[in-house]
């Protein structure tokens, strides 16, 4: 792959990268970082990529994996000083409301969603992105549907007491 096919590429899924980023790491800072480290990555091991066709599952699978590398990384350190609790709602996408209910899910199961209802992916694409079988994307987004749900209604509830 020459430099300005990755580079286009790499440009028309820059959005998704920041959206699965944050999905994960929740920090605006990290999810920069994490994007660049997988973009340098992917230029670096661009030709193992055997199928040009296949790029958005191979660049969204580097990136997912910097990710977890970041938070291993973070667990390990313990590392998430309290004042940034109070700047991660200034620092969120436009998609906020949704995020901070989105966050309330484990990682596997706020990634499936990001991807399919934020970034429009079908279950056969986020099969491929996350190296799942397409019925562990489909009980993830169904479980994530539910908790989702379990959560609107408290929050409901909660408002009217």
């Amino acid at each position: 792959m020459d430099a300005l096919t990755f580079q286009a590429e790499a440009m028309r899924l820059e959005r998704l990268m920041y959206h699965i980023s944050w999905s994960l790491l929740r920090n605006t800072e990290d999810c920069a970082d994490a994007v660049q480290e997988a973009l340098t990555r992917a230029w670096q091991k661009r030709a193992s990529l055997r199928n040009p066709e296949q790029f958005k599952p191979w660049l969204m699978r580097i990136l997912i994996n910097q990710c977890n590398d970041m938070l291993r990384r973070r667990k390990r350190q313990n590392a998430f000083p309290l004042e940034e609790a109070g700047e991660l709602a200034a620092e969120q996408p436009k998609e906020s409301a949704l995020l901070d209910t989105l966050g309330c899910l484990r990682p596997e199961l706020r990634l499936v969603m990001v991807l399919h209802y934020l970034e429009g992916c079908t279950v056969e694409e986020i099969a491929r992105i996350t190296r799942t079988p397409a019925g562990t994307v489909k009980s993830r987004m169904k479980r994530a549907r539910k908790e989702l749900g379990e959560i609107i209604a408290q929050e409901r509830k909660e408002e009217w007491t």
